[in-house]
C-alpha cells in the first residue's frame, strides 16, 4: 500500500461513521488499470473462461449463474478463486487494511466472495435490501454486525 493510499483509509471520524450507519463510502482507491482488470476478469467469469475450478467443487455446482439463465440477476460465488483477475481485486492491500480499520481488528480474512451484476432496465425483481448474512454463516462466533 502507498503513502498516498494510506491517507485515504478511513479516519476516527469514518470509523464512527460506520459503527452508527453499517457502510462507508470511500474515495476512489483503486487504479483505472485494476479496475479495468476486474472487468475483465468479470467478463471471463461470463463467458465460462476460468483459470481454475474451486477446490471441491469439480461438477460446478457452486457456480450459480450461467449464460443460459439469461439477462437476469446473476450471483455467482468464489469468483476470486477461478479467475486471477479477480483474485487480485479482492487482494488489494487498502481494501484488507480499510475493513480492518472500520472493523477494530489487527487483520482481516476474505470469507467469501460473490460476483453480482443486475442487468440495467431489468424487468424482474432485483432489489436486495440491507442485510447481514450472519444466519448463513453459523461457524462464526462474532457477535459484531
Amino acid at each position: 500500500m502507498t503513502n498516498t493510499s494510506f491517507a485515504l483509509l478511513p479516519d476516527d471520524e469514518d470509523v464512527a461513521f460506520y459503527r452508527e450507519n453499517g457502510y462507508w463510502v470511500s474515495p476512489p482507491v483503486l487504479t483505472d488499470d485494476a479496475l479495468d482488470a476486474a472487468e475483465r476478469g468479470m467478463r471471463r467469469h461470463y463467458a465460462g473462461d476460468v483459470d481454475h475450478e474451486v477446490p471441491g467443487d469439480p461438477e460446478g455446482k457452486l457456480w450459480g449463474w450461467r449464460s443460459s439463465d439469461g439477462d437476469v440477476l446473476r450471483k455467482n460465488d468464489h469468483a476470486s478463486l477461478r479467475v486471477a483477475d479477480l483474485a487480485l481485486l479482492v487482494r488489494q492491500s487498502f481494501i484488507s487494511a480499510a475493513a480492518a480499520r472500520l472493523a477494530g481488528a489487527k487483520e482481516i480474512r476474505l470469507w467469501h466472495d460473490q460476483l453480482l451484476y443486475k442487468p440495467s432496465g431489468s424487468t424482474r425483481p432485483g432489489n436486495v435490501g440491507w442485510h447481514t448474512d450472519r444466519q448463513y454463516w453459523r461457524s462464526c462466533s462474532s457477535e459484531e454486525s
